[in-house]
């Protein structure tokens, strides 16, 4: 496992009160049906501490997410989209100890590659305001209903280097054949609508919004 990490600790302020920041990414080129990462940044500890973990995946046949773990802690799925080859998911879990832990997460099938985006949201009492997924496009887009205090957490793959639009990028890399990327940002508006384009088609995208 490496980890590989763009503007770290990027912190932001929500208008609803709680704050959130973006910690760091790690990759896997291992082939694996379960992907453990270890020594994953979780940031300071808190009760009201969740740590949401943008997963992205690729292998020859359709993939998803079927269970995960975030600091031991079992981690609610809150967007997953099932295609071929590809696959991305927004993971969540109240993680209240410990500044670091591991994240694992198994899938249906054996995949050849992963990568994690990991954030910091400090907030009682969080809730998904909206979560949804796309697929299969060199742009792939997708809109929320968000509001004053939303964060919004996506996470994408394709076979290039990925642009944001209404989102800052928070990682760009490659593992393999898999290219990653997360990215996040705060709304205040009633809506959003998040799209990530790279060069080629196939994209994947899961994004959602908290509050």
């Amino acid at each position: 496992m490496s980890a590989f990490v763009i503007n770290p600790y990027r912190f932001a302020a929500a208008a609803g009160g709680f704050a959130y920041e973006y910690l760091a990414a790690y990759t896997d080129a291992t082939n694996l049906t379960t992907y453990t990462f270890t020594g994953v940044d979780f940031g300071a500890a808190d009760a009201n501490r969740h740590i949401v973990v943008g997963f992205t995946s690729r292998s020859g046949s359709n993939i998803e997410v079927v269970s995960a773990t975030i600091g031991g802690v079992t981690a609610t799925i809150d967007a997953a989209n099932l295609a071929s080859q590809n696959h991305s998911a927004i993971l969540r879990a109240n993680v209240t100890s410990g500044t670091s832990g591991t994240v694992s997460v198994t899938l249906n099938t054996g995949s050849s590659r992963a990568a994690i985006g990991v954030y910091r949201i400090v907030a009682s009492g969080l809730t998904v305001v909206d979560a949804d997924t796309a697929f299969g496009n060199a742009s792939v887009s997708v809109t929320l209903d968000t509001g004053d205090g939303c964060v919004i957490a996506a996470a994408a793959d394709a076979g290039s280097t990925m642009t944001w639009t209404n989102l800052t990028e928070d990682n760009d890399g490659a593992v393999e054949f898999l290219n990653y990327s997360t990215a996040s940002d705060t709304s205040s508006s009633g809506s959003l609508t998040v799209t990530a384009t790279s060069n080629s088609a196939g994209n994947r995208l899961a994004a959602a919004a908290y509050a």
